[in-house]
Formats: C-alpha cells, structure tokens, sequence
C-alpha cells in the first residue's frame, strides 16, 4: 500500500500539487522515503496555502458505481504470512487512483444490492475546473 501511495504523491509532486502531496504523505509517518518527500516538500514550499473554498458551495460530490466482481479480494492467507500483493493493475484500484488524480476524496463506499457498489466522492468546488 505505501507504494501506491508514494506512487501518488509523486504525481501529485509533478503536477505541482504540493499541499495534496503533503496530505498522503503524512499518512506514512514510519514510511523513510515518505518522512524524506515531506522534509524536502517543506523545504520547497513552506506555506502551502489551502485552497480557497468557494462561499457558495464549497465542495463538489460525485457518485460512482462500480461492479462488486471488478473489487480485488485479498487470499486471507497472503496477508497473514505479511506477503506483500497489488492491485494497482486492477480496475477498481485504477479507477480510485484515477478519480485521486483529479482531487477527489473518496467519503464512502456500500454495497448497493446486487453486483454493484456506489462510491461517493467530493472535492473543493473550484469555478474554473476542467
């Protein structure tokens, strides 16, 4: 899981995204190369401003509905033995990094009967997103 969160943070480093880079890191406080990124971040831009919410609205939501079967399950014994495995190749995983990307946070996820699973997501309300 921490290379796919440092995977992230990197992206988000190259788009110039520092504060959200900052945010996932932080979320690896025993992570050696993650304690480093942020050193170095802090270094580079020490007074990330936050993002100026809009008074109107200030977040945006977004509902998305994924298969059940397109979701990774995880054999209990390779997780017990401390084997590491990935789903990063997995269309589930794509996604949620995909929408990650765009500045969505991912609020919850249930099952909504059947095959399928309704993600909700949100982000700061910006009025010239593309």
């Amino acid at each position: 899981m921490s290379d796919v969160k440092l995977r992230a943070a990197r992206q988000l480093i190259a788009e110039k995204q520092t504060a959200a880079a900052r945010r996932v890191l932080e979320t690896m406080p025993s992570n050696e190369t993650a304690r480093g990124w942020l050193a170095r971040l802090k270094e580079m831009a020490p007074d990330d401003p936050a993002p100026a919410a809009s008074p109107a609205s200030a977040w945006e939501y977004l509902e998305v509905f994924v298969k059940a079967s397109e979701r990774q399950q995880a054999d209990a014994r390779v997780v017990l033995a401390g084997q590491t495995f990935t789903t990063v190749e997995h269309f589930y995983t794509r996604k949620l990094n995909e929408l990650g990307a765009q500045g969505w946070e991912l609020l919850s996820e249930e099952l909504q009967g059947g095959d399928f699973y309704r993600l909700l997501f949100k982000r700061r309300a910006a009025v010239n997103r593309d």
